[in-house]
C-alpha cells in the first residue's frame, strides 16, 4: 500500500467558542467535521499563533521556553530534523507550506528564525485566492507522498482579503475573515477530490480571540492569559481509514504530532487521553511585562487552574465557560496549602447554600489539590530543563496566594453609603407594617398603611 499524503489546515484564530458564534459562515468546514473523527476536549498549548505552531510541529510545549524576548531571533531548542516536517522528509515525504493572504515579512521572518518552519522557502504567501489554490494544485500533483501545511491567515484579526476593510465594522470584518477561510477550504477540497482516498486531512484551531474581556493584555486579542475560551479549540481528522466519531479524550496541541505519525503509519502509538493538559501565553523564561501577564494553566476536563505572579485562579469551565468567577474567591488559602470554604456575610442566603453545598466545595477542593500539583510539577519540569540560565522564573509565592478579583458581595463604597439610609428606611417601614398589621383591624390597617407609605 502506498504512503498516505497529509494536508494540515491551521484554523487561524478559531476556538470552539468562535466556531459556535460563526457557524453560519463555516458551513464547508462544518460539513467536513461532521464526517470526521473529532475531539471535544482539545486544548491549545498556547494562546499565540507561533507558540501553537511550534507545539504542533515539535510535540513539545517547551521548545521556546528559553527565549527571553519575543522576536529576538533565537532558534527553538528543537532542530528542524526533529520537527514534524523534518521527520516526514526523512520518511520520504515532499513537504511544503503556504499562507493566504500576504503575511507581514517581519512576522514571518520571526517564525522562520525559530528554525522549524514548515513553509516553502521560495514562494509561501499569496495575495490572490485563485493563485493560491493553483499553487496548492501544482504542489499536490507532484511526486507522492507529500505533506502540506496550509495557514489561512485571512481569519487573523490583523489580516483580511477585503479591498476596503476600513468600510466594515468589526462584526462584519470578523465574519468575512471566517467566511473567506471557509471558502478557501471548500476550494481545496474540490481541488483535491481525486486524491481523497490517499490523503489525510487534519484541522486544528490555534486559539480564540478575546476582545479584552479579561483585561487590556497589551491591546492584544490573543496572547492573553490562557482562559478556557481562548484555548478550547476544534480538532478533527478525515481521510482513508478514519471513521466519523466524536471523542472526549483530553488532548493538547503537543499530541497532534504523534497523531499524524499514527495516521500515516510511521508509528503505531496513538495519543493517550491525559489527566490534565497545559497551556501558557508567554515563554517560561520570557521577560515579564507590566502590560501583559505571564501565566500558565492546567485543565482536567472540568476545572482550569491558572497561576501567575498575581496568584492562583480556578474556574468551573462547565458552568462558567467564560472564566469570569474565580472559585478561589470563595475560599481562604491556609498556611499549610489547604483551602477552606469561606462565604462573606451575605444578607441573602437562599441561593448560596445550594450553589456552595458541602459536596460541591469538596469537589472543588479535590480538583484544586490535584491541578495544583500537576501545574506545579509541570512548571518545575520546565525550569529544570532550562537549568541555571533561567532569568525570569515565576516566583514560588505565586502558588501561595489567590488572585484577587472584584465581586460585588455587597454594593461597594461609595454606593453602599448612598444605599444604606434607603435600606434603613425600607427596613423600618417593613417593621412598622408588621406591628400595625398585628394590632390593628384589617380595615383600619389599610388606611394607616397608605399614610405611612406617603410619609416615607
Amino acid at each position: 500500500m502506498s504512503q498516505k499524503n497529509i494536508i494540515v489546515i491551521h484554523l487561524e484564530s478559531l476556538s470552539s467558542e468562535l466556531w459556535d458564534m460563526y457557524a453560519e459562515d463555516l458551513q464547508a468546514i462544518k460539513a467536513i467535521k461532521d464526517q470526521s473523527r473529532s475531539y471535544t476536549n482539545f486544548i491549545s498549548s498556547a494562546t499565540s499563533t507561533h507558540m501553537c505552531q511550534t507545539a504542533f510541529l515539535t510535540g513539545r510545549d517547551d521548545a521556546l521556553d528559553h527565549i527571553n524576548i519575543f522576536g529576538s531571533g533565537q532558534a527553538a531548542n528543537v532542530s528542524r530534523e526533529d520537527s514534524l516536517w523534518g521527520i516526514l522528509e526523512q520518511q520520504g515525504y515532499r513537504t511544503g507550506g503556504l499562507i493566504f493572504p500576504i503575511v507581514d515579512p517581519g512576522e514571518h521572518e520571526t517564525f522562520v528564525k525559530l528554525g522549524i518552519s514548515p513553509f516553502s522557502q521560495e514562494r509561501y504567501d499569496f495575495e490572490d485566492l485563485d493563485e493560491f489554490v493553483e499553487e496548492v494544485g501544482e504542489f499536490c500533483s507532484g511526486e507522492t507522498p507529500w505533506a502540506l501545511y496550509i495557514h489561512p491567515l485571512v481569519a487573523h484579526i490583523c489580516y483580511t482579503n477585503e479591498t476596503n476593510p476600513e468600510e466594515l465594522d468589526f462584526h462584519e470584518y470578523t465574519r468575512r475573515g471566517y467566511a473567506d477561510m471557509d471558502k478557501l477550504v471548500q476550494q481545496l477540497r474540490d481541488l483535491l477530490e481525486n486524491q481523497k482516498d490517499d490523503t489525510v486531512w487534519l484541522f486544528y484551531g490555534d486559539h480564540g480571540d478575546s476582545i479584552h474581556t479579561h483585561g487590556w493584555n497589551y491591546g492584544l486579542a490573543h496572547t492573553g492569559d490562557p482562559h478556557f475560551p481562548l484555548i478550547h479549540c476544534p480538532l478533527f481528522l478525515t481521510g482513508p481509514g478514519i471513521e466519523p466519531e466524536v471523542k472526549d479524550d483530553l488532548l493538547a496541541t503537543t499530541d497532534c504530532r504523534e497523531m499524524v505519525f499514527q495516521e500515516l503509519g510511521i508509528s503505531t502509538e496513538s495519543p493517550k487521553s491525559h489527566k490534565a493538559v497545559f497551556s501558557q501565553n508567554l515563554f517560561a523564561d520570557q521577560q515579564p511585562n507590566h502590560l501583559l501577564n505571564k501565566s500558565f494553566a492546567a485543565y482536567d476536563g472540568t476545572y482550569i487552574l491558572m497561576v501567575s505572579a498575581l496568584g492562583l485562579e480556578m474556574y468551573d469551565c462547565r458552568l462558567d465557560h467564560g472564566n469570569h468567577n474565580n472559585l478561589l474567591s470563595f475560599f481562604k488559602l491556609q498556611k499549610d496549602g489547604s483551602i477552606e470554604h469561606s462565604l462573606a456575610d451575605l444578607p441573602y442566603n437562599k441561593h448560596p447554600p445550594k450553589i456552595h453545598s458541602p459536596k460541591t466545595n469538596e469537589d472543588i477542593q479535590t480538583h484544586f489539590y490535584a491541578l495544583r500539583k500537576e501545574l506545579s510539577d509541570h512548571l518545575d519540569r520546565k525550569y529544570d530543563r532550562l537549568g541555571e540560565s533561567v532569568k525570569y522564573r515565576l516566583p514560588p509565592k505565586a502558588f501561595r496566594k489567590i488572585r484577587t478579583r472584584k465581586f460585588y458581595w455587597l454594593y461597594p463604597t461609595p454606593w453602599r453609603r448612598n444605599l444604606k439610609p434607603a435600606m434603613i428606611r425600607a427596613n423600618m417601614r417593613r417593621a412598622l407594617r408588621f406591628v400595625l398589621k398585628t394590632i390593628l383591624p384589617t380595615s383600619l390597617y389599610g388606611s394607616v398603611r397608605k399614610k405611612v407609605s406617603k410619609s416615607n
